[in-house]
C-alpha cells in the first residue's frame, strides 16, 4: 500500500506533457502557423517577413487577414485538405522574388481592401480553384490557376512587366461574374494551345495573348445599342 502511495505522489509531482502543437500547413515567410504563434503573426512574433500593419490567422475558417499589411516573403500552403481564405483590408502589399502567394488547395480572395503583388516569377499559383470576390489586386506578373478561375465585382490588374506573354494561364476556366475586361481593347477569354497543353487566358481584339489585363467591376456594353418599337405599325391619324 506504501508503494502505490509513493506511486501516486511521484506521478502528481512529475511534470505534465505540454498539449501537441497544432500546425495548420500554412507558411508566412517560411515560418509555420500553428497552435502556439497564431494569436502573434508579427515581427515580434517570429515572423520576420511581415513588416508592417496587422496579420491574423483563425484556426475555426482557415481564414487569414491582411490589414495594411507588409509581408516581405510568401504565403505558401501545401495543404490539399482544407480551402483557404484572405481577407483583405486597407492596403497591403507581399512581395517575393519567386512566388508570392502559393496554395495547394482552393483559395478564396475577399475583404474589399487592396492587395498588391510584385514578383519577379510568377504573382499567384493556386493548384485547386482560386475565387477572387470584391476586392482590388495589382500584380506585376502572371496568375496561374490548375483548377477553375472566378472573378466576382472585382478589380483585378495583371501586368506582366518581366515578359511578353500571358497575364492568366488556367486550366479550368475562367468565369467573370459582374466583372468585365476593360484592357486590351476587345479582350476575351480564349482558351490555347501552346507547348504545355491547352489553357485559358486574355487575348486582345486580335486573338493575341495579352501580356497586360485589366478587369473592373461592372458588366460589358454591347457594341451597338438596338431600340426596338412596339406595335411595329402605328396608325396616326392625318388630321
Amino acid at each position: 500500500a506504501l508503494l502505490l502511495i509513493l506511486a501516486g505522489l511521484a506521478g502528481a509531482i512529475a511534470p505534465q506533457t505540454a498539449a501537441a502543437k497544432e500546425n495548420y500547413y500554412i507558411r508566412i515567410g517560411g515560418v509555420d502557423v500553428t497552435s502556439d504563434n497564431y494569436t502573434n503573426i508579427s515581427a515580434s512574433g517570429g515572423f520576420p517577413a511581415v513588416q508592417s500593419g496587422t496579420v491574423t490567422f483563425d484556426p475555426a475558417t482557415y481564414t487569414l487577414t491582411l490589414n495594411n499589411a507588409t509581408i516581405e516573403g510568401n504565403i505558401y500552403s501545401m495543404n490539399v485538405s482544407k480551402s483557404y481564405t484572405i481577407v483583405l483590408h486597407g492596403e497591403n502589399t507581399i512581395k517575393d522574388d519567386l512566388q508570392p502567394i502559393v496554395f495547394a488547395s482552393s483559395l478564396r480572395i475577399t475583404g474589399g481592401g487592396l492587395l498588391n503583388i510584385e514578383s519577379s516569377n510568377l504573382a499567384i499559383s493556386v493548384s485547386k480553384d482560386l475565387t477572387i470576390d470584391g476586392c482590388n489586386i495589382e500584380a506585376n506578373r502572371y496568375i496561374t490557376v490548375d483548377g477553375r478561375l472566378a472573378i466576382i465585382n472585382s478589380r483585378v490588374a495583371v501586368q506582366n512587366n518581366w515578359s511578353k506573354d500571358f497575364a492568366y494561364k488556367v486550366s479550368g476556366g475562367i468565369t467573370l461574374s459582374n466583372s468585365t475586361i476593360t484592357q486590351p481593347e476587345g479582350g476575351q477569354v480564349k482558351q490555347i494551345k501552346t507547348l504545355e497543353g491547352m489553357f485559358y487566358t486574355v487575348v486582345d481584339k486580335n486573338g493575341e495573348i495579352s501580356p497586360t489585363v485589366s478587369i473592373a467591376p461592372g458588366t460589358p456594353r454591347p457594341d451597338k445599342i438596338v431600340f426596338t418599337l412596339e406595335p411595329k405599325e402605328l396608325d396616326v391619324d392625318a388630321n
